[in-house]
């Protein structure tokens, strides 16, 4: 992943969000001679739940991006010294995106704004398994313009997966990973599924999880030494391989024997997730 550098804070520009992100232009070079540079949004997030963070990010948009879904352009963002005194953190690698203004907020309210549903049926599948637990947060879902009428879906905040960041941190992981729960999702999922074509769409969204599982190691390989260490986590080849377990359970986990029989007048009774 590519790293840039740091060196003008615009401020805080989602301060509903938990970690606080801030438009923040970077170069490309250390001493920022290309000025006025790129503007990414960046997560300046501190102490050991602020680095969980920060990995969940790198690891779950690196899978997700394996598996063919839209995710942000991820950036190593340095902040040098005079950065870091500036803005009161601490000296080192954070996380960013290239910020884009062609992009609305989700979390898409109805189905038929959507130019492929596949798209959320799939995303649902991935935070499935990562065990995200905010994709409905405003803005964790972006959309991006396909034509006048519709739009395709961007996951745009990994930052808790794994049960959260604290959880991440604290161990708790292990129970979230171990849990056979489906991820929350907007309110037309089972809408989406059944236009996709029921069992055809998880059957294809699970093998787009398999596809990006074969990518652990190098999503787990990406994570600064240092953020494992600020977060408390010494042994992150057992997180990879409850991820690993997690991918192979999938199928019970998002419940696909409930699809298998359905009809259209099945559907229409139904509530299944």
């Amino acid at each position: 992943m590519e790293t840039v550098y740091a060196y003008r804070d615009d401020g805080c520009i989602a301060p509903w969000s938990r970690w606080k992100p801030h438009a923040v232009l970077c170069t490309e070079s250390a001493d920022h001679r290309e000025r006025p540079g790129i503007g990414h949004v960046v997560k300046l997030a501190q102490g050991s739940d602020g680095a969980a963070a920060l990995i969940s990010e790198v690891i779950c948009t690196r899978l997700i991006a394996a598996g063919g879904l839209n995710v942000l352009d991820g950036r190593f963002v340095m902040a040098g010294p005079a950065f870091a005194t500036a803005n009161q953190i601490e000296e080192g690698r954070y996380y960013g995106t290239v910020r884009r203004f062609d992009v609305v907020d989700g979390p898409p309210e109805k189905l038929d704004v959507l130019a492929d549903p596949r798209e959320i049926v799939d995303l649902w599948a991935f935070d499935s398994w990562l065990a995200t637990i905010d994709r409905n947060t405003y803005g964790n879902i972006l959309l991006e313009r396909a034509d006048a009428e519709h739009f395709r879906v961007i996951a745009a905040d990994q930052s808790d997966c794994f049960g959260g960041a604290g959880a991440l941190a604290s161990g708790r992981w292990q129970a979230a990973l171990a849990k056979n729960s489906p991820a929350e999702s907007v309110a037309f999922l089972q809408q989406a599924i059944f236009q996709c074509g029921r069992l055809l769409a998880l059957t294809a969204a699970i093998e787009r999880v398999e596809q990006a599982a074969q990518q652990l190691d190098q999503a787990f390989d990406l994570v600064p030494q240092e953020w494992w260490k600020r977060a408390g986590i010494p042994r992150p080849h057992e997180i990879r391989d409850a991820l690993a377990a997690r991918a192979r359970r999938l199928r019970d986990i998002l419940r696909v024997g409930q699809w298998e029989e359905l009809d259209d007048d099945d559907f229409r009774g139904a509530y299944l997730l």
